[in-house]
């Protein structure tokens, strides 16, 4: 699986970072950690990723399926004697069905699922798609392909689609796609349904080398989020500022993308990662927003630890409008890897203002890389933010949580690793504060 090699890439070249770093002082909170389901690659699948919290508690979720499949998409449902995990889909065929399922999915109002898939489609439509799964007959769901992207770099329409899409209030979905649109640099796309199926419109292509500032994004391989208004926002790996990051490919962005009267959609890039300056770099993951409209997400590299590559280990930060409107960087916390580096899944919000996150790797776990963990930022009256951990994976409880956290409605914490547990392909677990 596609989405499993790349986490593989990460932690192999965090590895080297263990060593070199010092420890600081980080709190350890008490929670209670389950183990709900360890996946067996040749039985039900492997590396899961982001949960979605349906009815009666149920968790859905996708991942790489089991032997001679192209993924699968999950549902774990809890119960007098514990959890049950059914397979509702496997993609069988590449060519039709898509393969390497990417995550989070999305429910509409009538309980089906929607999500994508990162390759796959048809035989010279292998862009992968976005697909929607609907309860069918006995317990099996069934696929419905609403779109195909034509290829990865070679089509106006984009291609790769590694995030999930997300729904406006009018019933549109909206995504990004990872290669393709007009400069091969990856877009936002919009999904409208039709009388006759689903159109897509390209609302905005990545042009990094010839955009007005020459310091466009490029290469999203996170999601979008709307605010209240219908904007939407989001992050590009690569791209922005290129003097000031290791590589040559830039540091990535984050940017908002604003309807205008007359039907284009207009971007605004909110800030250029420079990691020289010990900003962030390569953010991996996409945006969070708090009621005031602030921008949250966290940076896989980055920060002023610096013996984790790439440039660092990674940071949280938050973007919110100055008094003369520009936006405005402060870093949250930074990452040295003893306690936590290269976080990945989204920051989630829970009750007092506290964000919720993971990492892939670091901690004390005996991975060679830090099997990861899950933590918590509290803000202070001081205006600094306290960074607690809230789990340790150690391997045989999961390793390297390359997702974010959801919540339930009693506050319980749910999330996934893509690897460790009892045979090696990942667990989803449960964390009561």
């Amino acid at each position: 699986m596609l989405r499993a090699k790349f986490i593989d890439a990460l932690v192999s070249v965090l590895a080297v970072a263990l060593a070199l770093l010092m420890p600081g002082r980080v709190a350890q909170a008490a929670t209670k950690y389950k183990l709900l389901h360890s996946f067996n690659a040749n039985v039900d699948g492997s590396y899961p990723g982001a949960l979605a919290l349906g009815g009666a508690g149920r968790l859905y979720g996708a991942g790489a399926g089991p032997p001679s499949t192209y993924g699968m998409v999950f549902e774990l449902a809890p119960g007098a004697k514990g959890w049950t995990l059914s397979l509702l889909y496997t993609f069988n065929n590449w060519k039709v069905d898509g393969a390497d399922p990417n995550t989070p999915l999305v429910f509409d109002n009538a309980g089906a699922l929607y999500g994508t898939t990162i390759t796959g489609g048809g035989t010279f439509h292998e862009g992968g798609l976005v697909f929607k799964l609907a309860p069918g007959t006995g317990r099996s769901w069934e696929e419905e392909v609403l779109y195909v992207f034509c290829s990865f770099d070679n089509c106006q329409d984009g291609g790769a689609p590694w995030a999930g899409a997300v729904w406006d209030q009018v019933g549109n979905l909206y995504g990004t796609t990872f290669g393709g649109g007009l400069y091969s640099a990856g877009a936002v796309f919009q999904l409208s349904p039709e009388a006759g199926g689903w159109t897509e419109t390209v609302r905005y292509s990545f042009n990094p080398s010839g955009s007005r500032d020459g310091t466009d994004g490029e290469s999203p391989k996170a999601g979008v989020v709307l605010d209240a208004s219908g904007n939407l926002y989001g992050t590009t790996i690569w791209g922005g500022n290129y003097s000031k990051c290791s590589g040559s490919l830039g540091c990535g962005i984050v940017f908002q993308l604003t309807p205008t009267s007359g039907g284009s959609w207009q971007e605004n890039v909110l800030h250029r990662f420079a990691q020289f300056t010990h900003d962030g770099q390569v953010p991996y993951t996409g945006v969070t927003l708090d009621s005031k409209g602030d921008v949250y997400g966290v940076t896989a590299g980055g920060g002023i630890y610096r013996g984790c590559p790439p440039g660092g280990c990674g940071v949280v930060f938050k973007l919110a409008k100055n008094q003369s409107g520009q936006w405005k960087e402060t870093i949250l916390h930074a990452f040295d890897f003893t306690h936590g580096g290269g976080p990945f899944g989204t920051l989630v919000f829970g009750k007092a203002g506290n964000l919720y996150g993971t990492a892939v790797g670091g901690g004390k776990g005996p991975c060679s890389a830090g099997c990861g963990l899950v933590f918590k930022l509290s803000p202070t009256k001081k205006g600094r933010w306290k960074y607690t951990i809230l789990h340790e994976f150690t391997g045989p409880d999961g390793a390297n949580p390359d997702s974010g956290v959801i919540f339930d409605r009693k506050g319980n914490l749910f999330g996934t690793t893509q690897r460790g547990g009892a045979y090696g392909g990942g667990v989803v677990f449960e964390l009561t504060p």
